[in-house]
């Protein structure tokens, strides 16, 4: 099976096992993630779809996050499924699973067993002027990249990768388009994955990322699942 077939790109319900150059697809709504990888590594090529009419020729693309997660020795038995909303990734003894809140709107990747001394990431974007920063705040280690009217805001707990996104009008200033993709951040970071496993099918998105931007201004826009 190639990248470019559909099934790679949509995977049934049933378990769907690939080689790690293979990738699947999350997400139905504007904010979708891309993955593919190798043992211990997973990049998420991340797109947001804006909300406005008149944004809508720009480019979704955000850029790619890759995050070392786990051992990378190969061992036997590595393998990667995809069912159907989730994307369960086996190395060994270690496993990762990835799914799209749409009512929380991120990202979660959820390693099944604290992984010690991994969890850093980097991030690359098509998109010139992209500033990237990590740092920590509180229990997490942050990863804010914002340029290009749009931000992906990426927390690290020990233990689960946590993504958020926001794009604004052309020209808007970025402080309030960061702080909307890091407040949902922030607000998945607070509840447990099966919590935000349970709402990923819902609809309605949470308020923390729309409150936020309404406190600091227009310029930001949430995306709102399909």
């Amino acid at each position: 099976m190639t990248p470019d077939h559909p099934r790679a790109a949509h995977p049934s319900p049933v378990d769907l096992r690939a080689p790690a150059h293979e990738h699947f697809v999350l997400g139905r709504g504007p904010l979708r993630a891309a993955l593919r990888g190798r043992p211990g590594i997973e990049d998420f090529d991340l797109s947001l779809d804006s909300a406005r009419p008149a944004e809508a020729g720009a480019s979704p693309a955000l850029g790619r996050l890759r995050w070392h997660w786990g051992p990378t020795e190969a061992p036997l038995g590595h393998r990667r499924l995809g069912l159907a909303d989730l994307v369960r990734i086996e190395n060994g003894p270690y496993a990762m699973e990835a799914f799209l809140s749409a009512a929380d709107r991120v990202l979660v990747a959820d390693t099944t067993a604290p992984v010690v001394a991994q969890g850093g990431f980097s991030f690359s974007s098509p998109h010139p002027g992209v500033e990237v920063r990590v740092f920590e705040d509180g229990d997490a280690e942050w990863l804010v990249a914002a340029g290009a009217d749009r931000a992906v805001a990426a927390a690290w707990d020990g233990r689960r990768l946590i993504v958020g996104a926001a794009r604004g009008f052309r020209g808007a200033d970025l402080p309030p388009i960061v702080e909307a993709a890091r407040a949902d951040v922030r607000a998945a970071l607070g509840a447990d994955t099966d919590a935000l496993r349970r709402r990923g099918s819902r609809a309605e998105p949470s308020t923390a990322g729309a409150n936020t931007m309404a406190r600091n201004g227009e310029g930001a826009v949430t995306w709102r699942s399909g």
